[in-house]
């Protein structure tokens, strides 16, 4: 089976989620089942690592990044043939080129 590795920063996204949710809803538990729900849609990338969308499907570069929706978030992914690499997981609200790779997304706009 594929391993399941987690970038620091992806590590510390996860406990942001929860933080986050934790203080805007005042329950924890609603923080841990979204966690869980994020966890669990990962894991499946241990067995089937291509079922992400390539991150070049949506923009203009050329990237290995491939990215999963986990309800609210988007889960930033690199894979070879032993492990699957979480590199970020954010919410979908947020600017994730400028993010992931510090441009926004009108520099990546195709000129007409």
């Amino acid at each position: 089976m594929t391993k399941l590795l987690f970038a620091p920063q992806a590590k510390d996204d996860l406990m942001e989620i929860r933080t986050y949710i934790t203080h805007e809803s005042g329950d924890s538990v609603v923080a841990q089942k979204q966690a869980e729900m994020i966890f669990q849609k990962l894991r499946l990338l241990q067995e089937q690592p291509r079922m992400g969308t390539p991150l070049t499907a949506i923009i203009g570069l050329i990237s290995d990044y491939r990215y999963i929706v986990c309800g609210s978030y988007y889960a930033f992914y690199k894979y070879n043939d032993e492990s699957v690499f979480i590199i970020r997981i954010l919410h979908c609200s947020r600017d994730y080129m400028r993010v992931l790779f510090g441009i926004t997304n009108s520099q990546t706009d195709i000129e007409e």
